[in-house]
């Protein structure tokens, strides 16, 4: 399935299973700056110092940023508390901790951890248990998806957050990973790293899985197949470093 000629998502923003008028990161709409503080006020973008480049990131800690093993890394920084990419507070990365069962081949164990320099101030995201897991990512359930990442094949990803929704059709657990198809949009480049939500049965929004690859169709087709990272299934990584987890 997606595992096969799989594309990094370099940048990719956050996934939720909201009822959001639009499809996904491809065909989605613009978050406003007053959905943001309701609704995604724990979602970040991780910048490269010297590439540029962005990923998403996961606030899940005051110190502590979740995202994709291949978006980690020391001479980056994080931009925090804003829906606009420029008008984000800019917070330095002090250290980074990859998965130490990461491939870069098959995208298992694609998860990774940034402590920052200094502490924000906002909401934090909530991980699932494993049961929980198990109940949310069945085949057919919907889940949303936000991000800075490409809206289509361009030169540059977006400025501000957009969101929208996808439904997991043709779902498959592999290993650590969430693979999945769906015709109607998807993520894009400069995507990876943010969070798939998913809600549970008593309303809690809970971030599933992270960003990770696709097979390269979701910008070009407006679908395809996309694979995250199943937070579940690496849930004993996050709470080695991160407490309360």
């Amino acid at each position: 399935m997606v595992h096969r000629g799989i594309t990094f998502l370099t940048g990719l923003a956050a996934l939720t299973v909201l009822a959001v008028d639009a499809h996904a990161i491809v065909n989605g709409s613009l978050v406003s700056d007053q959905a943001f503080e309701a609704e995604y006020p724990w979602a970040v973008v991780i910048v490269g110092k010297v590439s540029g480049g962005i990923c998403g990131g996961v606030l899940i800690a005051p110190r502590w940023v979740l995202t994709a093993a291949h978006c980690t890394g020391t001479r980056k920084y994080v931009l925090a508390g804003h829906a606009k990419r420029a008008a984000a507070r800019r917070i330095e990365v002090e250290r980074a901790i990859r998965h130490p069962g990461f491939s870069g081949d098959s995208l298992q164990n694609d998860v990774g951890l940034l402590y920052l320099a200094e502490p924000v101030d906002a909401p934090v995201a909530a991980l699932p248990t494993k049961r929980e897991a198990v109940v949310l990512l069945l085949p057919g359930m919907s889940a949303g998806v936000a991000g800075w990442g490409k809206t289509e094949i361009s030169p540059q990803p977006s400025e501000r957050l957009v969101e929208g929704r996808i439904e997991l059709d043709k779902l498959e657990l592999r290993g650590s990973q969430i693979n999945y198809s769906y015709k109607g949009g998807g993520p894009c480049g400069r995507d990876s790293g943010s969070p798939m939500l998913m809600r549970t049965l008593d309303g809690r929004r809970l971030v599933v899985g992270v960003a990770s690859g696709t097979d390269g169709n979701l910008c070009s087709l407006g679908g395809g197949g996309a694979t995250y990272t199943n937070l579940a299934a690496v849930r004993g990584f996050i709470q080695q470093h991160v407490e309360g987890i």
